[in-house]
């Protein structure tokens, strides 16, 4: 890449970065209702005689991690865990749970998290600004780290409308690309991105190399 488009490559991110409100002017960025399903809902079992389906009311927040409380940091990683560790654990990377929390509270770490009306936590998404390859950028993306909601809220269109929000912000702040990472063996969350979502295979992922042995995909949605 010649060193004038790279020095656009640069400002991009940085203008990215230093943006303090990244939803601002996006419809639902802020608030979200759904339907969650009682019996599953660790808060509340309805009888027998009563709608298992109740509206909820959600908050949807965006921080960077140097702005983020401890208590709130310690939450997304128990939820990481919880959700991902046997997963990590089976897993040619293993699970490191000491750099999974620096990785969480790295500078350039973003987060979009959900809370209910008593402001415990339903899910989150952090992401980051970057280039697409740090030897030989070609383009700016946001590239989605981690993406995990509490079971309670699962189905219930929670990780599709973080990932539609986050979709947004990559559009507005010119980024070509949102990219993510997805275990082989999490086929429900291949699933979920590839058939509901519409991502494919990055050019970057292994096997696009004939490299079968990784046991993950790197998937993209190209924006422009």
């Amino acid at each position: 890449m010649k060193s004038k488009e790279l020095k656009i490559l640069r400002k991009r991110l940085t203008s990215a970065n230093r943006c303090e409100d990244l939803l601002k002017g996006i419809d639902n960025a802020t608030s979200y209702s759904v339907r969650t399903n009682d019996s599953t809902n660790e808060k509340s079992v309805p009888s027998e005689d009563e709608d298992c389906r109740r509206k909820e009311n959600l908050f949807i927040t965006f921080l960077p991690s140097s702005q983020i409380e401890d208590i709130r940091q310690t939450e997304f990683l128990t939820l990481f865990e919880k959700n991902m560790g046997e997963m990590y654990r089976n897993s040619s990377w293993g699970l490191d749970m000491d750099e999974k929390s620096a990785e969480l509270r790295n500078d350039k770490a973003r987060f979009l998290f959900v809370t209910d009306d008593e402001e415990s936590l339903v899910g989150f998404l952090h992401f980051r600004f970057e280039y697409d390859d740090e030897e030989s950028p070609t383009c700016a993306v946001l590239y989605v780290y981690e993406i995990q909601i509490e079971s309670a809220y699962r189905r219930c269109g929670v990780g599709r409308h973080l990932m539609s929000i986050a979709e947004r912000i990559a559009r507005e702040q010119t980024m070509s690309k949102v990219v993510l990472t997805v275990f082989k063996k999490n086929t429900q969350a291949m699933t979920f991105y590839t058939t509901s979502l519409g991502y494919n295979i990055d050019e970057a992922s292994p096997s696009k190399f004939e490299d079968h042995s990784a046991d993950y995909e790197i998937l993209s949605l190209k924006l422009q």
